[in-house]
């Protein structure tokens, strides 16, 4: 019995290193990936800035999208592949459920109008115990099933209160699911042929992480389906442990308003010769005066120079961390410029992680917009925009 025992622990000790490296190789795929298609995203937004022509433009954009689509797709393979190997682990707080359903109406009504839909969300005062992170996560995943499978129509975002928690419901007018198919729609690469044509055609992922972390939040899924007349899909989160406490008034966001950054001096600091090419073409169409370094020794010779009005910063550099290595080479500065840091990796740990070294957070591949906003923030909030 006990040999029996022993022989169990190690085959389950093998398995969860298999899973590991799994993890750590699929990681790594992913950052590699990443390089070529974040470099190819910021040389179209350069182009995008040159062309007039609608036709061409119109091209542009369908690059632009399959380049998308292909973004999600990493994103969703490094996500499954963290789940399965169970190093996402949740990290449970009580959050107030209203500001996270805004959140999502406003990111996805955008995409709604944009496909002649309609999003709405019913707003809520409820408080629930949740990772706020995870769950956003399912919840966009929802949002954008129902969006995907959507013709015409509307979708709603609301919550119920049941037995000792909310459950938060996401309608949609959709093609619906026939009850054959309600189990299969939430295993890997699982696709619909519903009839719908997508310019962005799903990789299938997206309800399988769903489920996966539904399942390690240990929050209740639930599915209703009316075929040819639209589902209902839901996630059952307990409510708060504590009642809310008073918090001080919010700060008002910084204006979103593109201000000029012409003259703004910006470090690029990255091991990839086509993301630095890349960042300094756009970087420069936008006024900026940019240098670049890819490894400690030029990261060195830059640090002998005035500081920048902002560093973009990747998180690693060949062995070293880019973060460590920039705080070293820094320390006699007077003053510390805003630093955005720079990642193909996009975990909550990588971004709690910058967030508490007072570092902003872009993940790879980076949108030019995404780009332009962040570093307009940073050099605002910091005082360095006139």
């Amino acid at each position: 019995m006990e040999d029996s025992t022993a022989d169990l622990r190690a085959a389950t000790a093998r398995a969860e290193n298999a899973n590991r490296y799994k993890a750590r190789f699929v990681a790594s795929a992913v950052h590699d990936l990443l390089q070529p298609l974040n470099a190819a995203r910021m040389f179209l937004g350069v182009l995008r800035g040159r062309l007039d022509d609608g036709e061409t433009r119109d091209l542009m954009q369908r690059a632009e999208t399959a380049l998308s689509a292909q973004d999600d797709l990493l994103a969703s393979m490094l996500e499954v592949s963290r789940l399965e190997a169970g190093v996402l682990q949740a990290k449970f707080e009580d959050i107030a459920l209203g500001p996270l359903l805004a959140e999502l109406a406003a990111q996805f009504g955008i995409l709604a109008q944009a496909q002649g839909l309609t999003l709405r969300a019913v707003p809520t005062r409820a408080r629930v115990r949740t990772d706020a992170g995870l769950l956003r996560r399912v919840l966009q995943n929802l949002l954008s099933n129902a969006l995907h499978n959507t013709p015409r129509g509307r979708v709603l975002l609301g919550c119920r209160r049941v037995a000792g928690g909310i459950r938060v419901e996401i309608w949609d007018t959709g093609v619906g699911i026939p009850e054959n198919k309600r189990n299969a729609i939430f295993e890997e690469f699982a696709r619909l042929d519903n009839g719908i044509r997508h310019d962005r055609r799903s990789a299938g992922l997206g309800l399988s992480i769903v489920e996966r972390t539904a399942r390690l939040l240990e929050h209740p899924l639930g599915l209703r389906s009316w075929p040819g007349h639209g589902s209902v899909f839901s996630i059952t989160v307990p409510l708060a442990t504590q009642a809310a406490t008073p918090v001080a008034a919010p700060v008002a966001p910084i204006p979103a308003a593109p201000l000029p950054l012409q003259g703004t001096q910006v470090w690029c600091v990255d091991d990839d010769a086509d993301t630095r090419q890349a960042m300094t073409l756009l970087l420069g169409s936008w006024g900026c005066g940019v240098q670049v370094a890819h490894d400690a020794d030029s990261l060195a010779t830059l640090a002998r120079q005035p500081a920048p009005d902002l560093v973009l910063l990747d998180l690693q550099l060949g062995q070293d961390d880019g973060p460590s290595l920039l705080e070293h080479l820094t320390a006699h500065w007077p003053a510390r410029p805003p630093v955005v840091v720079i990642s193909g990796q996009s975990d909550r740990a990588t971004r709690d992680q910058a967030a508490e070294a007072g570092y902003g957070f872009l993940a790879k591949p980076i949108a030019p917009a995404s780009l332009r906003a962040v570093v307009t923030q940073r050099l605002m909030a910091a005082g360095r925009l006139n």
